[in-house]
């Protein structure tokens, strides 16, 4: 295995490659088909491709894990060939159920294309599962280098299919099809690197332990993307492709919050994990402070500006079609003002796993309950409403369960001074610029040459010297590794 930094670089920058292609062909397809009803059939096609890869994500990730427990060679290479083979059956099953209830899918999303083109998303949904393997063939593998190549390749591949579009006026049949050819050219490349798992002896099907393993991880997987869904799916079924394609373009996750949260969470659970067994309390809620107060200072400005001038930035990259979104993306954003705060991974790290899953339910029954009372009043904007509500409600159990497991109130690790003074200074310079905006018609665009200036500005005022100082970020985790 390579170092952690290593690893690191070439998964941020592939992630990074990945969400900004993704972002660039949804921007160019919202402009090239003016009408919306277009748009947002061919977004409801990926929302159920990417749910189920999603799904499907227990298998790879469960083998980064068995690489890790099992501490034999053979033992580690073996896995490669059941694992793969999981996932190959897997797709295979999930295409074939898809293709056999497309008729289904297209009556509940109001949507010919998922009958119309049946076989082609079908067949591009299993496509994209298989290769969603080799990420963690390749980390385990320590080839991430070849992954970040091959990934370039599928970049290229897909700008020269973007001009294609432009061009040769592609319609969605054409775009189906050469997203296909793109997912095709992976699977062949990253195959042609991997015929390890073809090689190696041994049994293809998962053992008890494995599966005992991953199927928790899939019922949770299942929980949460449901939770995440819920309002896409409520949309397209209650409302038309036309509406979803506001809201999708809207109800936008803004790419940092999973890089900032998912860093935090990846290296407190270790962290966390081991101050619990040693009963160290306050050292947890030091930890969880700190935390709370690096992921305030770099997610709470990007939130705010993001709120405050998201008609601007929506317009922009969509045109004015597309203005309601603005007013959606504002509101949806609102939702990630508390994701500041690990909840997840403070629970898991103290042995809480079960209750995370439960509340998970809980957030997902409210969800339903609420998009079906609110959607049908307020359309897109009342699924907004539920996601918000649904949201901050979900809340108050982890903030129970973590006073009464471990006698910590939310004060304790939340740093509402430090929380609010970043508040505070973001919204009155975001406002500035937003005054500047509109009281000189400023061009749109402007709104993204200010956020640099606005985030950087932001850091420098707020920031507490210590929490960037690399020396005292080295001692605390030497601290927490005994060493």
């Amino acid at each position: 295995m390579k170092s952690i930094r290593y690893n690191t670089i070439y998964l941020v920058a592939a992630n990074s490659l990945q969400v900004g292609l993704g972002l660039v062909l949804s921007i160019y397809l919202a402009r090239f088909f003016e009408e919306k009803e277009i748009f947002g059939k061919y977004q409801q096609l990926f929302i159920i491709i990417n749910f189920l890869v999603s799904f499907s994500s227990g298998i790879p990730m469960g083998l980064s894990y068995f690489f890790g427990t099992y501490l034999d060679y053979t033992s580690r290479i073996q896995i490669y060939k059941r694992f793969w083979w999981s996932m190959f059956f897997l797709s295979l099953v999930l295409g074939g159920v898809i293709f056999l209830f497309n008729p289904i899918l297209a009556d509940f999303f109001q949507n010919n294309y998922f009958s119309e083109y049946s076989i082609l998303f079908s067949g591009l949904l299993t496509l994209k599962i298989i290769n969603s393997y080799y990420l963690q063939y390749y980390l385990t593998r320590g080839k991430l280098q070849f992954y970040f190549v091959v990934i370039v390749i599928e970049f290229i591949l897909s700008i020269i299919l973007i001009a294609s579009i432009y061009q040769f006026n592609l319609q969605i049949k054409e775009i189906l099809i050469g997203l296909i050819l793109i997912s095709l050219t992976k699977l062949i490349v990253f195959g042609s690197n991997s015929l390890l798992v073809f090689k190696i002896k041994g049994p293809i099907i998962l053992t008890k332990k494995e599966l005992d393993y991953i199927l928790p991880m899939i019922a949770i997987s299942m929980a949460s993307l449901l939770t995440l869904y819920t309002d896409k799916f409520m949309i397209s079924s209650i409302l038309n492709p036309k509406s979803f394609a506001e809201y999708q373009v809207g109800a936008f996750s803004i790419p940092f919050i999973g890089i900032i949260t998912g860093s935090v969470v990846t290296a407190l659970i270790p962290a966390l994990a081991k101050l619990k067994s040693e009963g160290n309390i306050s050292e947890i809620k030091t930890q969880l402070r700190n935390a709370t107060k690096k992921t305030s200072l770099f997610l709470v400005p990007i939130l705010i500006y993001c709120i405050l001038l998201g008609p601007h930035l929506i317009t922009a990259l969509y045109t004015e079609n597309y203005k309601n979104s603005g007013y959606i993306f504002q509101l949806y954003t609102a939702s990630y003002l508390l994701t500041v705060i690990a909840f997840s991974a403070v629970m898991n790290a103290i042995g809480l796993q079960k209750w995370v899953l439960l509340n998970t339910i809980l957030n997902l029954t409210l969800n339903v309950i609420l998009n079906l009372i609110l959607i049908p009043k307020y359309g897109n904007f009342g699924a907004v409403y539920a996601t918000l509500a649904s949201t901050y409600l979900g809340y108050f159990l982890p903030i129970y369960l973590l006073k009464k497991q471990i006698s910590v109130n939310f004060l304790e690790y939340f740093p509402f001074r430090f929380y609010s003074k970043i508040l505070l200074l973001s919204t009155a310079l975001a406002l500035i610029i937003l005054y500047l905006m509109n009281h000189y018609n400023l061009y749109k665009w402007f709104a993204f040459i200010a956020a640099v200036p606005f985030y950087f500005i932001i850091l420098i005022i707020a920031a507490d010297k210590s929490i960037l100082d690399k020396n005292q970020v080295i001692n605390r985790i030497k601290k927490i590794g005994g060493k």
